[in-house]
């Protein structure tokens, strides 16, 4: 993308996160994870993150464009709020790169392909890491995959504590 399309729309910033919310509050909340005013504290994360990507590498390859039926094939119990965030997230961003395009003299076709790409790694990433610890999914991992009893610390086959939790702890 180029920078000052990507400037654009990072100084855009407070329109995105209002449209964002917007569209998140009209999605359905399965969990209490999947709150919007929950979610909403992640916007300024994810958003840092998009821009920085978009700023430091000009071009990078096209995605493919299936790439969210993947995400939330991914999913497999339906319940991970973070694909209703980043889909909504996408929808934010494309409809304020659209207003933004329309101020260009020869707005270029790549930007939208780009900016889905970005948007895309960055959801597929998030969405697998919190379907990892998932107690649901087939594939849902940490403590729910090994046997009840062996849950306590002490146990061979019990899980060792992350490095979040043990931060958390300390």
């Amino acid at each position: 993308m180029e920078l000052h399309l990507a400037q654009a729309l990072q100084a855009r910033q407070p329109q995105i996160r209002r449209r964002w919310e917007t569209l998140l509050r009209d999605e359905p909340v399965r969990s209490a994870l999947a709150d919007p005013g929950i979610l909403a504290r992640l916007f300024d994360t994810t958003l840092g993150e998009l821009f920085g990507v978009l700023r430091a590498t000009p071009e990078r390859p096209r995605g493919n464009s299936d790439a969210y039926s993947r995400v939330r094939a991914g999913c497999g119990c339906g319940r991970n709020p973070l694909v209703a965030y980043f889909l909504t997230g996408e929808q934010a961003l494309l409809e304020t790169l659209e207003a933004v395009e329309e101020a260009e003299p020869r707005p270029p076709a790549t930007a939208a392909a780009e900016l889905h790409f970005v948007m895309r790694q960055i959801a597929r990433r998030e969405v697998d890491a919190f379907c990892s610890l998932c107690q649901y999914g087939e594939h849902g991992g940490g403590a729910w995959n090994i046997p009840r009893t062996a849950r306590w610390r002490g146990h061979p086959q019990a899980p060792r504590e992350p490095a979040m939790a043990m931060a958390i702890h300390a």
